[in-house]
């Protein structure tokens, strides 16, 4: 797997303050599309927006308390892309069993903004 550095950069020290999931299922031959959208804010100066389409996996293992991302683990293989928001251990290039927080997706998009 390999690590998508662009990911890991922008949200390691933020806090998760938003996250919505979205399903659309409309007709023409069955067309559907799913995407989680999520929000971050880092040192309170930047806004981090990521979302990610096609979603394959959605593990969410956390209490909920609030989403401190001090590690994190973005990878990628073939055409997907795989994170790990509260990972086990970070310095590890494969999602293990121990890791919370894991969403698999086709796509991304992330935008980055100053507050």
């Amino acid at each position: 797997m390999k690590r998508v550095r662009e990911i890991e950069i922008a949200l390691r020290d933020s806090i998760l303050v938003s996250l919505s999931i979205e399903y659309e299922y409309y007709s023409e031959l069955l067309k559907q599309g799913n995407s989680v959208n999520m929000k971050f804010i880092r040192f309170d100066e930047e806004i981090i927006e990521l979302q990610l389409l096609n979603v394959l996996e959605a593990d969410f293992c956390d209490d909920y308390s609030g989403v401190c991302v001090s590690h994190i683990k973005a990878l990628s293989q073939n055409d997907r892309i795989t994170l790990s928001l509260d990972p086990y251990d970070e310095r590890v290039d494969a999602i293990e069993q121990k890791d919370n927080f894991v969403l698999t997706a086709k796509q991304y998009y992330i935008n980055v903004s100053q507050v």
